[in-house]
């Protein structure tokens, strides 16, 4: 080829070459712009996800109703955020009462997992400062009222320890006779239950001593009876003895000193 042919190629190549100079320019400025708009999305996919943990964060501590199945968030953090509120209401999420001394450990716990987010996302973004700073003074508030509160049911508890010590002896053994007595009755219920004609001989056994009382009461008393009736028989003898015995004398006197006697008695009468 001769060399003004092969200048002449070169000069119907130059605008191609720049068509895909030009191409190459786009591709590298579109994919800019495609990598700062993906950039710009993650941004704001991060700034929404982190907003939502402030208002979880800010409704918990200021006891507002919060659905956390509502809301995208891991694993970890759903842990730190239902911790938060039992540490804020008292009762975890099976509505279970939480003492003190475990709602402040929960309370430490859930902030040590969520600060560093929280404050990463306050540095950021000035406009959190508000929400942050009102978070703090809620948090600083319920660690003084935890802390009372721990102490109080201290004391409630070494109260209650001493007063069961220090209680009379005679009541404590009051209370185990009556547990003794709870538990007798229940072995012989559940005895009765397991032996069904055993009730029924118990009853009739009581019924056949109580029989054998009765009759023997009866006979008691026909035997007194029979006493007091011979007792007065024998005084009623007696008497008839007496009598007859007076009768007797009467009859060995002399009639003439019967009637004398009879005699004098109204001269006697006469002077």
């Amino acid at each position: 080829m001769r060399p003004e042919h092969f200048v002449a190629g070169l000069e119907r190549n130059v605008p191609e070459r720049g068509l895909l100079q030009q191409h190459e320019e786009e591709f590298e400025h579109g994919a800019a712009e495609t990598y700062d708009e993906a950039v710009a999305h993650s941004d704001l996919a991060h700034r929404a996800h982190h907003d939502d943990i402030i208002a979880a964060v800010s409704a918990i501590a200021e006891h507002r109703p919060l659905d956390l199945d509502v809301l995208s968030l891991g694993e970890q953090e759903r842990s730190a955020l239902e911790a938060l509120r039992a540490a804020f209401e008292g009762r975890d999420s099976h509505n279970a009462f939480v003492y003190a001394e475990h709602r402040r450990e929960m309370l430490e716990q859930a902030l040590a997992a969520l600060q560093p987010t929280l404050a990463l996302d306050v540095s950021r973004i000035p406009e959190l400062h508000d929400n942050y700073e009102r978070i703090i003074a809620e948090v600083t508030e319920l660690r003084a009222h935890l802390e009372q509160l721990e102490d109080a049911q201290d004391d409630e508890h070494m109260h209650v320890a001493v007063q069961k010590k220090d209680e009379p002896n005679g009541r404590r053994r009051r209370r185990r006779r009556r547990r003794r007595r709870r538990g007798r009755t229940g072995r012989r219920q559940a005895a009765a239950r397991e032996r069904p004609g055993l009730a029924r001989r118990q009853a009739l056994g009581r019924s056949a001593a109580g029989g054998e009382r009765q009759e023997h009461g009866l006979g008691r008393s026909c035997r007194r009876r029979r006493a007091g009736i011979s007792s007065r028989a024998r005084l009623a003898g007696r008497a008839g003895r007496h009598r007859s015995s007076r009768d007797r004398q009467r009859e060995r006197r002399p009639r003439g000193a019967l009637a004398a006697g009879a005699g004098a008695r109204p001269g006697r009468q006469a002077t």
